[in-house]
């Protein structure tokens, strides 16, 4: 039976003869098959040490509570019956009546406790309310994480086709939606040493032509996060 070392040798010297067979130069074949060697041994090495991470449970999930934005709807509903379905208290923050009544309907029955607070996170008083309601709703335990979800998908065309009303909503929302929360929460958090999580978007690493009230204001949560790292 052949060692992984030799399945790589094998592999790289095959490469070898097949470029070389196209004509292809010696310094590029070799880039070439150190980047192969290097994909062969670096994706079982991932899966190792996820599977060695993934073994590291969380207890007492029931007194970790955590507050979540933007569950009417998409992954902010996901998330909060997939927490409390694990036992873990959920406050889920919902901009709609609607988006109440149908997470506790859906909700009923799970492990853990869910409860929804009206959540506008373009409102100041709005988000002060809704901490203040968390907090007489903790009964002595701790917040253990905030998650920064309630986001709008703002895409509107090249920048020609493009408002100030377009760019203020996205950064109401998809920025200041975010500084509002994590500054309001934040000291729960300090305090039960917990986690803020927020759900950015590869928009605030790339931007397109079409995406510019978006990824402005992706791009500018991605530094507000680093800034209270």
């Amino acid at each position: 039976m052949k060692t992984v070392d030799q399945c790589t040798r094998s592999l790289a010297w095959w490469l070898i003869s097949e470029l070389d067979w196209w004509g292809i130069e010696a310094p590029l074949v070799a880039m070439l098959c150190s980047l192969c060697c290097s994909i062969v041994l670096l994706v079982p090495l991932y899966y190792v040490l996820r599977y060695i991470w993934e073994l590291f449970v969380i207890g007492d999930l029931q007194n970790k509570p955590v507050f979540i934005t933007g569950c009417d709807s998409g992954f902010g509903r996901q998330l909060a019956l997939k927490l409390a379905s694990n036992g873990i208290p959920v406050f889920a923050g919902c901009l709609t009546e609607k988006g109440e009544d149908s997470l506790r309907k859906d909700s009923q029955g799970l492990q853990g406790k869910l409860q929804t607070v009206a959540l506008d996170v373009t409102n100041d008083e709005s988000v002060v309310k809704a901490a203040e309601t968390v907090k007489n709703s903790l009964k002595g335990k701790d917040l253990w994480a905030v998650v920064n979800n309630a986001g709008i998908f703002s895409i509107y065309g090249p920048d020609d086709w493009c408002t100030i009303d377009e760019y203020r909503r996205s950064i109401d929302v998809n920025l200041l939606g975010v500084i509002r929360v994590s500054q309001a929460f934040k000291p729960f958090v300090k305090k039960s040493k917990g986690r803020i999580v927020t759900v950015s978007s590869v928009a605030g690493r790339y931007t397109s032509a079409c995406t510019g009230p978006y990824s402005t204001a992706k791009y500018a949560v991605e530094s507000y996060m680093d800034a209270i790292r």
